[in-house]
């Protein structure tokens, strides 16, 4: 009797919670009871591409059920083939909205302070959600051993040293960390919240009752930010989230001449292809450039 679909997920996802981080864990159960939903608890043989395709719209799902039924033939020796391999993915998600400087300001104003020391870090750091989620206060070093982190964080010296992060085992050389820099403004915000706590060891910031943010929680605090502050979907339909601080802070930095390179080590990137996506340019931004292509023409017509 052929294996029911149900029965597939729950090994995958058992197989999960041995090899792969708890997060993977629970957005592959997410995704794969979505599709479950939409199959019903049919055979797993009598399952065809055409059941994906009309079920998928994101990247996310179409490799969410080709990675379970890739499991199911190459780890599990449960088919033959995978039904789903030629099934194409639609492209990733690009998000494409970004704040001005006075416009994060104003959220920033109006979010709970819990929440408003998150986005600080954000914004300081341009990290990912799941990064500032992550850091915790054995993570904090001076950038000079000599200096007291008291100093360094009055100085704007300081640092996050992280040996786990996301995109570590593809780097040229997975051994080297990933620094977050601390500027002036973050490390008196890391000073005021040293002088509260007892113990300098565990997650740094806090959600109001005291406990580290989850990643649903991050996604909630968000949308009760967007509520106060009356925000609506731009033209095409995007939102703003909490990455968008981060998009907006590279463009941010784009805009004020930091290259590609350097912007994609502060982003945390392996590829400046991928912080190219990041970098969403307006108008201002290419006229003020066309501006200096002008001014130096002009001066090197006047040298001739």
């Amino acid at each position: 009797m052929a294996m029911r679909l149900k029965t597939l997920i729950n090994q995958f996802l058992e197989w999960c919670e041995k090899a792969r981080k708890p997060s993977t864990g629970r957005n592959y159960r997410w995704l794969l009871f979505k599709f479950l939903k939409h199959t019903g608890n049919v055979p797993i043989d009598k399952l065809k591409p055409l059941d994906l395709s009309i079920y998928a719209t994101t990247w996310h799902e179409v490799q969410s059920v080709q990675r379970l039924f890739q499991w199911a033939k190459d780890d599990l020796e449960a088919i033959s083939r995978n039904p789903f391999s030629k099934v194409k993915r639609p492209p990733p998600g690009q998000r494409k909205r970004v704040l001005d400087p006075r416009e994060l300001s104003r959220y920033f104003r109006r979010a709970q302070p819990a929440f408003r020391r998150f986005l600080l870090a954000m914004r300081a750091t341009l990290a990912r959600p799941q990064e500032i989620r992550g850091l915790i206060w054995e993570m904090l070093r001076a950038e000079n051993p000599r200096d007291s982190i008291e100093e360094a964080l009055a100085a704007g010296r300081a640092i996050f040293v992280m040996h786990e992060y996301k995109c570590r085992d593809v780097r040229l050389d997975p051994s080297v960390p990933r620094v977050l820099f601390v500027n002036r403004r973050l490390g008196r915000l890391l000073l005021r919240m040293l002088g509260r706590i007892a113990e300098r060891k565990g997650p740094i910031f806090l959600n109001e009752r005291g406990q580290p943010y989850t990643g649903n929680a991050i996604r909630c605090c968000m949308r009760r930010l967007r509520r106060r502050c009356k925000s609506v979907r731009d033209v095409g339909g995007e939102q703003i989230c909490v990455y968008t601080i981060r998009h907006s802070m590279a463009t941010i930095a784009s805009a004020a001449g930091v290259r590609d390179r350097k912007l994609a080590e502060i982003l945390g990137h392996t590829s400046t292809q991928t912080t190219a996506r990041y970098q969403h340019l307006q108008l201002e931004h290419l006229r003020e450039a066309m501006n200096q292509i002008d001014q130096a023409m002009k001066q090197k017509r006047k040298a001739a």
